[in-house]
């Protein structure tokens, strides 16, 4: 019996003699300049990750065997340093003499409405691990820019952001962020962390008590002293230990693996943009940087992006989704600041998440919980908060709350 795989060898040798030059031409797209744009963006991301990866996040070594995939709305797709075979139909192209391997065709078959930024796609019903991107451009908008409005200071911040997010360089951080999570799925009982649910919370205590906890990562966040840095963290700990209790097991253990997930990869979204400003970065793809405008000296608008978005996520009561990112990255910063970057190799054991390693790093006690409560509610009147939010929920408004 002839084994499959040569079979379809044949097969795909067969396809490419029979079909002609002009039917390959129907089959392969003139790349527009959005979607040239993102692909050498893409590859762009490719390089950095190559020589930023083990500096931002030691041992993250995984990069290299990343395939990207960009599927624009008219139904066009380009493959990206692909690792495995190609789908019927893709052409390779040559790329600007980069050595990436491209591969476009005129239809990618994925849904009209698909917007991208995941990990695993389906394509001609064979599911692919990729980092998925949609063309650059095509969206003005954000998840978070909607939620950040009533943050700005001014219309100038405004202005920045609106720029920032639109930017290349954010695309690119974008793509490093989704790289990341191919790296952490090395972390140990990864088959565990498909479940999270229920999102949302729905008592007033659990509300408030979150509330808190976004204002203390807040302080702790620009702490410069060392002492008022541990115990603004050992007070975090102390009200997420409260909340927990309100908490089922299940919603317990979605909290730590999303800030782990989504709030570390948004973690080195930003870290990765600091190092590149600090170095100088020069594009590897000739005239990228001034075709694009790609210079990688904004790294401080990502920090009041980020800023702006924790504090955002703190006044979203309702839903802990937008919380993870911001909230895990926050713990993250701390982190670095207790343990530079030993916490980093610790993290990717197994059952060992952020608020594990606040615990060891400002030496919390649980004995002296009371004594951390106490601290904070001196700040924050528990009682008062709890009943901002409860006319909220009474007069069913968006669970927002002035922070």
């Amino acid at each position: 019996m002839i084994p499959n795989k040569i079979i379809r060898v044949f097969i795909i040798l067969n396809y490419l003699f029979i079909n002609t030059a002009s039917s390959q031409q129907n089959n392969v797209f003139s790349m527009t300049n959005e979607i040239e744009k993102s692909v050498d963006l893409n590859i762009e991301a490719i390089f950095i990750l190559d020589s930023i990866a083990s500096i931002v996040w030691p041992q993250w070594n995984t990069t290299q065997n990343l395939s990207y995939f960009i599927g624009d709305h008219n139904n066009n797709a380009v493959f990206i340093n692909p690792n495995f075979e190609i789908p019927l139909g893709f052409i390779q192209i040559e790329n600007l003499d980069t050595g990436i391997n491209t591969y476009i065709r005129k239809y990618s078959n994925l849904p009209r409405n698909y917007t991208g930024g995941g990990t695993i796609i389906k394509l001609d019903n064979e599911y692919y691990k990729v980092i998925c991107m949609s063309p650059f451009g095509k969206d003005s908008t954000h998840y978070y820019l909607s939620r950040l409005d009533e943050h700005y200071e001014n219309n100038s911040q405004m202005k920045m952001i609106k720029e920032l997010i639109n930017s290349p360089e954010y695309y690119i951080s974008v793509i490093t962020h989704e790289a990341f999570h191919f790296y952490q799925e090395n972390k140990e009982n990864r088959q565990h962390w498909e479940s999270i649910v229920p999102r949302y919370y729905r008592k007033s205590k659990v509300m408030t008590f979150s509330f808190i906890e976004g204002k203390l990562l807040q302080k702790a966040n620009y702490c410069s002293d060392k002492n008022e840095l541990k115990n603004t963290v050992r007070q975090f700990i102390a009200i997420r230990e409260e909340k927990s209790m309100l908490l089922n097991k299940q919603q317990q253990f979605n909290e730590k693996v999303e800030e782990f997930k989504e709030g570390l990869a948004q973690y080195i979204q930003t870290q990765i943009q600091l190092i590149l400003s600090k170095q100088k970065y020069e594009s590897v793809i000739t005239d990228i940087s001034t075709t694009y405008n790609l210079n990688f000296t904004n790294a401080n608008d990502f920090f009041i992006l980020d800023s702006l978005c924790l504090v955002s996520s703190t006044s979203d009561l309702k839903d802990p989704g937008t919380k993870h990112y911001f909230y895990g990255q926050a713990q993250a910063r701390v982190l670095d600041k207790l343990a530079k970057d030993t916490w980093k190799s610790e993290i990717m054991e197994s059952d060992v998440f952020l608020i594990d390693l606040l615990m060891k790093y400002s030496g919390y006690e649980t004995k002296n919980k009371n004594e951390y409560l106490n601290k904070t509610f001196q700040v924050y009147d528990f009682t008062e908060i709890q009943k901002q939010i409860r006319k909220l929920k009474l007069s069913r408004k968006h669970y927002i709350i002035d922070s």
